[in-house]
């Protein structure tokens, strides 16, 4: 007779990850220069893409359509219509404070940029700021190939934030975040003429108040979706097809 084949079982046990969260409020030691890829940018974009004919000559730029490219600069929040400019309507990416404290890696931490990148990570798209201004700034920007061109950004004076951040306590610990996101405020900062970028000195900050927090309890905000027709267009076309919600 022939035998049975035994099916043996064996259970395995996935050992549980160590997240932690914490609050970090930074202030401004520096101001910050803020400078969207805005909507009309990516027109251009779209319309090389799909091979529309453009204007070659850059047009006058009155009081008017300066004034409308400081604004396509700024990071809107969702929930802050509302408030004033001042007051946490607008924002700035949370990848740009993670990516700032992951380029801070190399000086003095002991910690690999290629790993510590996945160590950590700055819930949300973009952290609401505060400011004690918001003025117009004009600046001379040499492009890739040579031409300098006037650009109009926002300047946010007396600047604060305060954002997430999730991290395995298992393979790095909150001091050392600490000290990343300590060096990154000094050493490369965030937004335009930042240290790490163009070694300028816009963007730099230094760390008022830490708060231990739960991870479900971390702020995750979010930026307002633009207008736009072609994507708007394409989400009709794909829920027809089943693609999208």
């Amino acid at each position: 007779m022939a035998k049975k084949a035994v099916q043996e079982t064996r259970s395995i046990v996935i050992p549980q990850q160590q997240l932690s969260g914490m609050l970090v409020e930074v202030e401004g030691i520096t101001p910050l220069i803020v400078h969207r890829f805005g909507e009309k940018a990516r027109k251009q974009l779209r319309d090389a893409h799909e091979k529309k004919a453009t204007k070659s000559a850059r047009p006058q730029r009155g009081a008017a359509e300066i004034a409308s490219e400081i604004a396509a600069c700024h990071y809107p929040v969702v929930g802050a219509e509302k408030k004033g400019p001042t007051e946490g309507r607008y924002g700035f990416p949370a990848a740009g404070f993670k990516a700032a404290a992951v380029s801070a890696s190399p000086f003095g931490s002991g910690l690999f940029k290629s790993r510590v990148k996945s160590f950590f990570f700055v819930p949300g798209e973009v952290i609401p700021i505060t400011c004690d201004a918001i003025d117009p700034r004009e600046d001379a920007v040499r492009l890739a190939n040579g031409v300098v061109q006037l650009r109009y950004r926002p300047y946010y004076l007396g600047w604060k934030a305060a954002f997430g951040v999730q991290y395995c306590s298992d393979v790095i610990t909150r001091e050392q975040l600490l000290n990343l996101f300590d060096l990154a405020g000094t050493m490369c900062g965030i937004g335009e003429n930042r240290p790490g970028k163009t070694g300028g000195t816009n963007g730099q900050w230094k760390i008022v108040t830490v708060l231990e927090k739960a991870v479900g309890d971390l702020p995750r905000m979010q930026i307002l979706i633009e207008d736009n027709d072609l994507l708007a267009q394409a989400r009709d076309i794909a829920r027809a097809m089943g693609a999208v919600s």
